[in-house]
């Protein structure tokens, strides 16, 4: 608009408004044709209105400006007027200017943050789907390639943002505009959790606008994300955890009995369950090697790498777990009718067939199993499969030898630490088989349980 030639500037219906003059504004300047159309070969077949290269545009708008009425002596008159004349002029000229500010700022700067953060996720989308879905590659800026989990999450949050985000362009969003906002969601209900994910969404998609030059600054650089308060874990107490470990010792090894003690004695995630193969596990190491994982995303479930690179890691099998698997062995082996053949291609919770089986109904067998087992956590509530997992590392801090040594634990349940340098095997094998060692004795009954437990969960399923 820096090139816009106005070629109107004045002033009609004015009216006195005692120290003011309320008057509209008009300014006319050219902007491209839409409708122009290239001069074709042969013949020039175009309209009038397809030809013209440029367009005028109109706009308009009630103003007001200061008038003058100091002036008392000779010419008083034309003195006043001619000022008044003046600042209507300067208002005139900052609405121009105003205006011309507007028609300069880039596209994306006119934005809403939905339509900012919409173009961000599909711009990820986009290349981490070029890249394979690979977690260990690295994108231009320094970004990592997402999980096709991540994206669903990433849609969850836009939806949330496209209901609750007010309508105003990034060029013009301040800080108090989004401390406002979330003050609104949060005391219309909204989760902490949710509207913790929309802020740090849209901080990333922000901060990539500046680096491709759509704003200068981003609105949030200097705003903190709202905190999760430390709530009270709801895994198993120690004494729970022991009675379970016997109920479900004496359980069938059916895949959501297998998964439950997967979780509670190895800590592995849901998706991890979901994505063992019998070629990970090796009964004369007594060790499971975990390196992939079964994610959701919007199209269902798919096979993809663990979490993180540290995700993948090796765990020990305590004689609970060892006693399990080969239980569920000789299950699959006999629904399998002894055939050996791609055995170790199957998944360990999956059918007999090849198929794996997705987190979420895995889930959902377990939440059936505490509840037909009275199951309840630390904060009363009945746990799910992830709590198995948190239970783990309760286990692993209360009986590692060691001091629970943090390092030793995230390398254990595969969390992201700084010094891990590539995919497992890097680590302290021993120092991590000796902790799980450690964890299961913590795990494991005092005294073994009387009575017919497959036959009370039965029972209590039923109820």
């Amino acid at each position: 608009m820096a090139e816009h030639k106005y070629t109107q500037m004045q002033v009609k219906n004015r009216r006195d408004r005692g120290t003011y003059i309320q008057f509209k504004g008009v300014l006319r300047y050219p902007v491209p044709n839409p409708q122009y159309v290239e001069k074709p070969e042969g013949e020039d077949t175009r309209t009038a209105a397809q030809k013209r290269k440029t367009v005028y545009k109109e706009v308009s708008k009630m103003l007001k400006a200061e008038k003058v009425t100091t002036n008392m002596g000779r010419g008083a008159k034309d003195k006043n007027e001619q000022q008044t004349e003046a600042n209507i002029s300067a208002v005139l000229e900052k609405w121009r200017d105003e205006l011309e500010a507007e028609e300069s700022k880039p596209a994306e700067a006119k934005q809403t943050m939905y339509e900012l953060v919409s173009a961000y996720v599909e711009r990820r989308e986009k290349l981490s789907e070029a890249a394979g879905w690979d977690t260990t590659a690295t994108l231009t800026n320094n970004e990592k390639v997402i999980t096709r989990s991540t994206v669903r999450d990433y849609h969850h949050t836009l939806n949330y943002l496209k209901t609750n985000f007010p309508k105003t362009e990034l060029a013009d969003l301040k800080p108090l505009d989004i401390l406002i906002w979330e003050d609104v969601q949060l005391t219309a209900g909204h989760s902490l959790s949710r509207v913790r994910k929309a802020h740090v969404l849209c901080k990333q998609a922000l901060d990539d606008a500046v680096i491709r030059g759509y704003i200068e600054h981003s609105c949030m650089a200097s705003l903190k994300a709202p905190k999760l308060g430390k709530r009270e874990n709801n895994a198993l107490a120690q004494a729970d955890a022991q009675d379970l470990t016997a109920k479900l010792d004496k359980l069938e090894a059916s895949q959501e009995v297998v998964g439950a003690m997967l979780a509670l004695h190895c800590g592995m995630r849901g998706g991890e369950i979901s994505g063992l193969q019998w070629s990970c596990v090796d009964f004369d190491t007594r060790h499971i090697i975990i390196k992939r994982a079964v994610g959701i995303a919007d199209g269902g479930k798919f096979l993809k790498s663990t979490k993180s690179e540290s995700g993948n890691r090796v765990i020990w099998m305590d004689d609970y777990v060892m006693a399990m698997l080969k239980r569920r062995k000789l299950d699959v082996m006999r629904e399998r009718e002894g055939m050996t053949e791609g055995f170790n291609d199957l998944y360990v919770v999956g059918s007999a067939g090849g198929g794996y089986l997705s987190p979420t109904t895995l889930s959902r067998q377990f939440t059936a199993i505490s509840k037909a087992l009275g199951l309840r956590g630390k904060t009363g509530e009945v746990p799910t499969l992830h709590k198995m997992r948190h239970t783990f590392k309760d286990a692993l801090q209360g009986g590692n030898g060691l001091g629970a040594h943090s390092e030793i634990i995230s390398d254990v349940m595969g969390h992201s630490r700084a010094g891990i340098t590539g995919m497992y095997g890097t680590r302290n094998q021993e120092l991590m088989d000796a902790a799980v060692m450690a964890a299961a004795a913590w795990l494991a009954p005092k005294h073994p349980r009387k009575g017919n437990v497959v036959l009370e969960f039965k029972r209590a399923a039923n109820q």
